[in-house]
């Protein structure tokens, strides 16, 4: 298994209600392609409980662990698909889209 750290992850489909005790899944989007992320960061978790407001698009600044296993026919680690958020270090917020002013003359 490997830690990448500091990753950018787009939040796709945040879970914002985790159930006591149970894997805390995330849809995110790393580096291009959609995985799904175990949420481990407890701090964060509490965070989330008390409160803290997340969307699509917002992306997490995080470590990211990448569970991997060898494959012997072509002696080399692969990646096995899973993935574990370990730590978030910041939230970065989607920006808001502009708005059009129809009032005002051109």
């Amino acid at each position: 298994d490997t830690i990448s750290p500091k990753e950018t992850l787009f939040i796709e489909k945040p879970d914002l209600w985790p159930k006591k005790n149970k894997a805390w899944n995330w849809a995110l989007l790393y580096r291009g392609r959609n995985v799904k992320a175990n949420i481990l960061d407890q701090a964060f978790r509490k965070a989330v409980d008390e409160g803290l407001r997340l969307a699509q698009g917002d992306r997490l600044v995080a470590d990211l662990k990448t569970f991997m296993r060898y494959d012997e026919k072509l002696q080399t680690w692969r990646d096995t698909g899973r993935y574990a958020v370990v730590k978030v270090h910041d939230i970065i917020r989607r920006t808001e889209q502009s708005k059009l002013d129809f009032d005002t003359p051109h």
